[in-house]
């Protein structure tokens, strides 16, 4: 079992997967295009329809926390 990846990249929604053995450690990439996009406010990651990251570099808003499911990890 993984995780089904979706992300928005240029316009166009993409999907991807992702696994790793439980205790491991994952890596979620997230490309980002600022010339495209402009800058980063925030990066969010669900499971389902469940938030489980965000992270967040953002002057007004420094976020980098898990959430939800995530919590305990």
């Amino acid at each position: 079992m993984g995780l089904k990846l979706r992300s928005w990249d240029s316009g166009h929604l993409t999907v991807g997967h992702a696994s790793a053995l439980v205790g491991s450690t994952a890596r979620l990439r997230c490309r980002l295009d600022a010339a495209l996009c402009g800058a980063m406010h925030s990066v969010k990651w669900y499971k389902s329809e469940r938030r489980v990251y965000v992270y967040s570099a953002a002057r007004d808003a420094a976020v980098d926390r898990p959430e939800g499911d995530m919590m305990d990890r």
